[in-house]
């Protein structure tokens, strides 16, 4: 028979666990890996393979909880179950397969340098705001088939909206961001379904489901999914790779060394800085986990950051090893849910890094002006100033911005 509800100490939003996540997902994993956090009205679900267990059952947990639980406009694919989770990712992966990465290279070259040129030359700047967080929008945005010249406005609403306070000004502002973008995509896609281009926004806009057109509202759903996936947590994972880099000059060295290492040293920064820390599901009936009983409505949040330093499945999991292998992180997610853009995103992340290493491997992160994002759901930051030796811009094409 189950036991009886075990309650854990693991309040999210509390000061004491945003100090120090990772020593409170430690306690949890020894304590109670699986426990009701009455501060977050969730289940919390702390161990490798529970984490695994609950992401891989689908049909016992379900994704809307996304569509319930979150501050901005519904994330279609990633907030839904199948069949309708199955027939809308279908026509995702063909613009995110590894393919894509490849033909992408070029262009995301292009911008990458085009941005460093305009750093370079000064020797300081703030490298979220001014390389980590347009990067990753004009890849995405170029991908999407959305104006690459108003990146800024599609990126700041997704980057604020994880930093922001619920009721917050800066919150508010974010959702009508939020909006605003939304807006942009229903009239692209509205453009596109008369007069297609090569874009992703075009290939949603013509294509049909059981059918018929998808409704214009669904396209931009799914776009917003893809935009505000590529967007943020690239650069939430950048920034905390220069902060390690920054404070382990050996790890620095040996990747300027060896850049070959990078890919792998890249899944090792995402199983230790994951991006996206917690999943959140809803049981669909009455279930059992870990002895636990869980009724049928109740919210199950699956602690991947947690998982990803399960040391019955990483030794030495609190360290970074540069040439950890195997690798069977889960910051991608895990299942039908899997992050459909990862291709995509492996190859922002270990380019952003080369980059960083080529043209400035001396940099120093001002860490006493740094500010984290200060929430448990993505671990961000919202500025990152940085210094660096000075040195000549390449030259390279004009940018769209």
């Amino acid at each position: 028979m189950p036991e009886s509800r075990r309650q854990i100490d693991l309040a999210t939003r509390s000061p004491e666990f945003l100090r120090s996540p990772l020593h409170a997902f430690a306690r949890a994993r020894a304590e109670c890996p699986v426990g009701w956090s009455q501060a977050d009205g969730s289940w919390m679900v702390c161990t490798y393979d529970d984490v695994y267990q609950v992401l891989r059952q689908h049909e016992t947990y379900s994704s809307e909880s996304y569509v319930n639980r979150n501050e901005g406009p519904p994330l279609l694919v990633l907030g839904q179950d199948p069949p309708i989770h199955t027939k809308y990712r279908r026509l995702l992966n063909p613009w995110l397969s590894p393919g894509i990465a490849e033909r992408l290279a070029p262009k995301m070259e292009e911008y990458s340098q085009g941005l460093l040129d305009r750093l370079v030359p000064r020797g300081e700047c703030d490298i979220v705001i001014e390389y980590g967080n347009p990067f990753p929008a004009l890849v995405v945005l170029d991908l999407v088939g959305l104006p690459t010249n108003e990146w800024e406005r599609f990126a700041e609403p997704n980057h604020a909206l994880q930093y922001a306070k619920p009721g917050s000004p800066q919150m508010e502002e974010a959702q009508t961001g939020m909006m605003w973008i939304a807006g942009q995509i229903y009239e692209t896609a509205a453009k596109r379904r008369e007069d297609p281009a090569d874009d992703l926004i075009s290939d949603l806009a013509t294509a049909r489901v059981d059918g018929e057109l998808i409704p214009l509202e669904d396209v931009v759903g799914i776009t917003l999914t893809v935009v505000g996936g590529g967007v943020d947590t690239t650069t939430s994972l950048y920034a905390n790779v220069l902060i390690h880099l920054n404070r382990n000059p050996d790890d620095r060295q040996r990747l300027i060394d060896d850049p070959s290492l990078i890919p792998t040293a890249g899944e090792e920064f995402l199983r230790h800085f994951t991006p996206a820390q917690i999943l959140s599901r809803q049981a669909i009936s009455d279930t059992e986990l870990a002895g636990q009983s869980i009724a049928k409505g109740e919210y199950v949040d699956v602690c991947i950051a947690s998982a990803n330093h399960d040391e019955q499945v990483f030794p030495a999991a609190d360290e970074i090893i540069l040439d950890r292998f195997p690798n069977r992180h889960a910051a991608f997610g895990l299942g039908i849910h899997r992050c459909v853009g990862s291709n995509v995103a492996r190859a922002m992340i270990q380019l952003m890094i080369r980059h960083t290493l080529e043209r400035m491997p001396d940099f120093d992160v001002i860490e006493d002006q740094a500010q984290h994002y200060g929430g448990p759901i993505v671990n961000g930051w919202i500025t990152l100033p940085i210094r660096f030796t000075p040195s000549r811009p390449r030259g390279t094409a004009p940018l769209p911005v």
